[in-house]
């Protein structure tokens, strides 16, 4: 599996862009059994929610995924 990792900040915010060429997964099926497997995504989220960040994921199954997180530099 091949995983692609950077940085990127501007006057604004720093992003940081996660993908991989791996098997994917369904998002909806992940999140309704998060409670059954731990905190996964949603830990993921709420973390980023205390510094006002966003993620956004992209994922099916046999597609690899694709992570976007966003946070205002200062936590504005």
């Amino acid at each position: 599996m091949l995983i692609n990792l950077s940085l990127n900040e501007n006057e604004n915010n720093i992003s940081i862009p996660i993908n991989d060429n791996g098997k994917g997964f369904d998002i909806e099926k992940v999140y309704k059994n998060s409670d059954k497997h731990g905190f996964g995504l949603k830990g993921i989220r709420e973390r980023v929610k205390l510094f006002n960040g966003k993620l956004e994921i992209q994922s099916s199954p046999e597609t690899g995924t694709e992570f976007m997180v966003s946070v205002p530099i200062g936590g504005k």
